[in-house]
């Protein structure tokens, strides 16, 4: 048995997510497709994690196992690249240790969350998939003053929609906002020991609530302490957020390849 890990990148916007769903078109989906071409046998990819349905990707990570010695690692990137569709581009293949695990190795993540302002600029068209818009004038500052109150360890209940038995444990190490000149948006960066159901999506949200007023910063402390799952409701769309990085442990787990 072989272990192959890959690196990919998907436009999330016309997927329902990565995780295959029956009748749903996925990014599973699609990649298992083209591995059960290569081989007869029915082969499962193991991602990193899940994204939501419209979530953008850069770098996520999978592993697969193969049996056979006739596939040659260096030539899946062709053949993936050649047979899926033009949504989802595999970046990099190679062959792993077969104890690596995709999902339960993972040390980090980072996560980007891009958005502009309509007062700053007119909402176009060509960007709505890729890109969130807000109403508000933007203070980056004022943004970065909020965006303390999420780092570091906490109980993170409050800001999913996970079932109420999850562990709900995360450590944030960088949660910030700049401006990129050249893609003209606002990104919040995250990162990360892990994510929960919409949980960057409803932190970014409540962010913007303690920006226009209407919640206080003090707030987020008592949510952690509570774990009130009914105060926080709002999320933002899915379209501005993408998986950008995977982080493992800092060992090479890469063999010979074939």
């Amino acid at each position: 048995m072989r272990r192959i890990k890959i690196i990919f990148s998907y436009d999330g916007s016309d997927f329902s997510g990565y995780q295959k769903q029956p009748n749903k078109r996925t990014v599973q989906s699609v990649i298992e497709r083209v591995l059960h071409k290569i081989d007869v046998e029915p082969i499962i990819i193991v991602a990193s994690g899940r994204t939501d349905a419209k979530v953008h990707a850069s770098g996520q990570v999978a592993h697969f196992d193969v049996v056979r010695d006739s596939i040659k690692v260096h030539h899946l990137q062709h053949i993936f690249n050649r047979q899926l569709p033009p949504d989802v581009v595999v970046l990099s293949v190679e062959e792993v240790d077969p104890e690596f695990h995709a999902r339960f190795h993972v040390t980090h993540k980072e996560y980007w969350y891009k958005f502009r302002s309509t007062k700053e600029q007119v909402k176009s068209p060509f960007t709505t998939r890729y890109i969130t818009y807000v109403p508000d004038e933007i203070d980056v500052q004022k943004i970065n003053d909020i965006c303390l109150a999420y780092i570091g360890e906490h109980d993170f209940s409050s800001f999913t929609t996970a079932p109420s038995h999850y562990n709900s444990v995360r450590e944030i190490q960088s949660f910030y906002c700049e401006y990129d000149e050249t893609e003209r948006c606002y990104i919040i960066k995250i990162k990360g020991t892990g994510f929960l159901q919409y949980m960057i999506r409803i932190l970014v949200a409540f962010m913007f609530e303690i920006y226009r007023g209407r919640e206080r910063v003090e707030i987020i402390e008592w949510l952690y302490q509570s774990q009130d799952k009914k105060y926080v409701h709002a999320k933002m769309e899915p379209n501005g957020l993408y998986l950008m990085q995977v982080y493992y442990e800092n060992k090479s787990n890469k063999i010979m390849e074939t």
